[in-house]
């Protein structure tokens, strides 16, 4: 009787794992669900209900880095900086390799005024692989709200030791913007438009032209950034300002605009 019942438990307790696991996969898949969804609704600019499907799947399945870290960046969107933080530490906890989710933390970090916190995150995270770029690019962003003159050296030496990194091409840009260096700002642009022409890219060439009153280049880099993102507002004003400081105003109609 006795091996009987240890038989019929051993069995139930084979049951209740398996029912366990599909139950476990069935919350994977309506949370990839959710994700998927979530991300079309935010290519069509509805952040709100992008929003509302990454909370529960990210309730769903709690582990899925994916899920965590664009949960982050919804929440950092609407500047619940303490909540992003913490959707990309679990982010990371699930993969501690996840570049994006590390380099969206002490984005975040120093926008929540924890920029201090973020440097030291990032320099761990350098530790232990000291020659990836990547890691380097992340230790660049930290130091970036920190120390200027930081971020520039950290970043020329990403550039080194992968020339190709688009990002690191922009980012050393604002940052010579910001410390007036115009003419190496826009030479850095240019390399990263060269490499990878999103619209931030095209923006902030076409900034950089205007503060030089070379209004034509300006106008050319902004129709770029706005042929690669229609919805890129900024890029839409500050073209409306370069026309209408090159007397050109008028090229511009409320069409053209909600187009």
């Amino acid at each position: 009787m006795t091996t009987a019942i240890a038989a019929l438990l051993g069995s139930l307790a084979v049951v209740v794992t398996l029912a366990s696991a599909g139950a476990a996969a069935q919350d994977g898949a309506r949370a990839r669900q959710a994700y998927d969804q979530a991300v079309a609704l935010e290519a069509d600019g509805n952040y709100p209900a992008a929003l509302s499907l990454l909370w529960a799947a990210a309730g769903a399945d709690p582990a899925d880095a994916d899920i965590q870290n664009r949960l982050g960046e919804a929440l950092e969107r609407i500047g619940a900086l303490d909540a992003a933080v913490d959707a990309y530490q679990h982010a990371l906890r699930s993969r501690p390799d996840f570049s994006r989710a590390m380099n969206d933390l002490v984005v975040a970090l120093a926008k929540a005024g924890r920029g201090g916190e973020g440097v030291r995150i990032a320099e761990g995270w350098v530790l232990a692989r000291p020659d990836d770029p990547e890691r380097l690019f992340t230790l660049g962003l930290a130091q970036s709200e920190q120390d200027v003159d930081a971020a520039m050296r950290t970043l020329r030496l990403v550039i080194a030791r992968k020339p190709d990194h688009a990002l690191a091409h922009y980012n050393l840009a604002l940052l010579l913007k910001r410390v007036d260096r115009v003419d190496d700002a826009i030479a850095s642009a240019r390399r990263a438009a060269a490499i990878d022409g999103r619209p931030e890219v095209h923006l902030a060439l076409g900034s950089l032209y205007f503060q030089q009153a070379d209004f034509a280049r300006a106008a050319a880099s902004l129709e770029a950034a706005i042929a690669a993102d229609r919805r890129a507002v900024d890029a839409w004003i500050l073209l409306g300002a370069v026309r209408k400081a090159a007397g050109d105003l008028p090229r511009i109609s409320f069409c053209e605009v909600h187009g």
